[in-house]
């Protein structure tokens, strides 16, 4: 991408401006050019083509001129016109900086001034009437570094190469600057030399984003086998196929550089029955996990394995799983809210999906459930057991109701659930572990079944926020008491929880169900008189059949 040097002429004018006459400046918009004092040394001194001032100039000779600065923050103007960047002068004392002036006997150890860049307005009043100009500061290490990549793009790439050979040549330029653990920026990288991995990642994706038109992002390579704690990489995307570019290796130049392809975006490592799946950059909307690598068998899906793709357009909304695949780690998938389908291979011998939620193959388990899920969760009866972690970091699911025959809530099933403010747990629960509902800030009220026998330590996060309802000498209750957490107590068909169950809770029972009034989910399940799973008219019948001594 080459600079373009705009000359702007200076308008001089001889003769006052006449009262039909348009009030003009002489300059309809103008650009400064600043220099850190930090890259000086490396760069020099601005070349005089490009301007550090300029003087700005109205066609009046009246003596009732004002300049100001009416927007922005990267120039200044005085009463003559002349406008210059605005400065910050720091005062260093070892790695410690301030704006402050030295105080009496106080010795910096340095002094540095830097600069503000952006657009500032200018406007110039005369006699009432105003007029203003666009002042552009750009920062030139930023022109600097474009113009010694341009060199080395006209001299060594050409429109006939393929994207891939240019690729190649932009790899070898990183490669080209000495490792250094001081810079890791692609802009300190020029000036100086010499970055590490991350700045070699960040030359390649700019380099081929802004000057190339090839589309690349900076790879989280930390995974990868052998790589270091942090490390970056590129990956770039040429004709529909990925690949990672790794310039970042620690030598001197000229460096070891290498580019492979990534099948279908997806890196694999191999273990004792076959390839794990360990991280996808591909920028699919609807990600297919492929069932072999190299012949043999991809049998594993590994932890966060999209929570690192830093393509800008990445938002997958349904993963498929192949039949090869025998186990998933509980945070595969995690926080990925765009996500709102999971789909299982039919024969698949571990996992299934039922309305894109993942379960296990026996349907006993719940296992995943798309963190882009909205609304109401309703898991379906024959579920035994909801999975650690199954439904966790949700951002849209408000209402989840579990069915009668789940006995176990495994660990943070449904913590980090932005928006979930209502849980129905069946009667047949007896197990909550820890961190079930942790950090469900919407979450309030809960009620807890006289079954459950167990709760871990810290099943809530805020115990302040949080009020259980619970039968009367239940271990809800005795959990509520140990972990200073209110407590409701109620009976089935108290609605009004006032202690006893009466005509008023069915006349309520029946105003809800004529939306008359509403219920809270504590209300709902108590609303529930006779476990049917949902609150209906009959409920009422049979709160007024059991006032009246009759069989209900």
């Amino acid at each position: 991408m080459a600079f373009m040097l705009v000359l702007i002429m200076l308008c001089v004018f001889s003769a006052p401006v006449s009262a039909q006459e348009e009030l003009k400046l002489n300059y309809e918009s103008a650009e400064l050019y600043v220099l850190d004092d930090s890259y000086k040394e490396a760069i020099g001194d601005i070349p005089s083509q490009y301007p550090q001032s300029v003087q700005l100039e109205v066609n009046s000779d009246s003596d009732s001129v004002r300049w100001y600065v009416s927007k922005g923050d990267s120039v200044t103007v005085d009463e003559n016109g002349l406008v210059t960047p605005r400065t910050e002068v720091w005062y260093w004392y070892g790695n410690i900086g301030t704006t402050a002036p030295p105080e009496e006997g106080e010795e910096p150890t340095s002094i540095e001034v830097s600069y503000n860049t952006g657009e500032s307005t200018v406007v110039c009043v005369v006699d009432g009437v105003s007029v203003s100009v666009v002042i552009n500061v750009v920062d030139y290490s930023d022109v600097y570094v474009d113009e010694k990549i341009q060199e080395y793009i006209d001299a060594n790439i050409t429109d006939s190469m393929t994207d891939y050979e240019k690729l190649d040549k932009v790899c070898q330029y990183v490669a080209g600057f000495d490792y250094s653990v001081y810079y890791s920026g692609y802009k300190t990288m020029v000036i100086f030399g010499g970055g590490d991995c991350w700045a070699s990642a960040t030359l390649i994706t700019y380099m081929c984003n802004n000057f190339l038109n090839i589309d690349a992002a900076v790879r989280y390579g930390v995974n990868d086998p052998g790589a270091g704690s942090g490390h970056r990489n590129a990956v770039v995307c040429i004709d529909g196929k990925y690949y990672e570019a790794e310039a970042g290796f620690a030598e001197t130049a000229p460096r070891y550089y290498y580019i492979s392809e990534l099948e279908d975006g997806f890196s694999f490592a191999y273990g004792q029955e076959g390839y794990s799946v360990y991280q996808y950059d591909g920028r699919e909307s609807e990600v297919v996990i492929p069932d072999s690598c190299n012949d043999s068998p991809v049998t594993e899906i590994e932890s966060n394995i999209f929570y690192y793709n830093n393509w800008k357009d990445f938002a997958p909304v349904s993963v498929t799983i192949p039949d090869s695949i025998k186990a998933i780690d509980n945070f595969a998938f995690s926080g990925i809210d765009s996500i709102r389908n999971f789909y299982v291979d039919d024969n698949n011998q571990v996992y299934t999906s039922i309305d894109g939620v993942m379960y296990s193959k026996d349907k006993k388990t719940l296992f995943a459930c798309p963190a882009g899920k909205e609304g109401v969760l309703t898991v379906p009866e024959g579920t035994e057991c909801i999975g650690a972690y199954s439904v966790y970091y949700t951002s849209n699911i408000t209402q989840v109701i579990l069915p009668e025959g789940v006995t176990r809530i495994e660990e943070g099933a449904f913590g980090d659930s932005k928006q979930l403010s209502s849980v129905v747990l069946p009667q047949s629960l007896e197990y909550i572990e820890n961190f079930a509902f942790y950090n469900d800030r919407n979450l309030t009220e809960i009620y807890i079944p006289a079954g459950v026998t167990y709760m871990g330590d810290n099943v809530f996060s805020d115990t302040e926020a949080i009020t259980i309802f619970g039968e009367k000498g239940s271990y809800a209750q005795e959990y509520a008491l140990d972990k200073g957490i209110d407590f409701v107590e109620i009976i089935d068909g108290d609605t009004n929880f006032d202690g006893k169950v009466d005509i008023k809770d069915a006349t309520a029972i029946q105003k809800y169900l004529a939306q008359i009034i509403s219920f809270s989910a504590v209300q709902e399940d108590l609303a529930d008189f006779n476990h049917s799973g949902k609150v209906t008219v009959s409920d009422a019948t049979a709160i007024q059949k059991m006032l009246a001594g009759l069989d209900y």
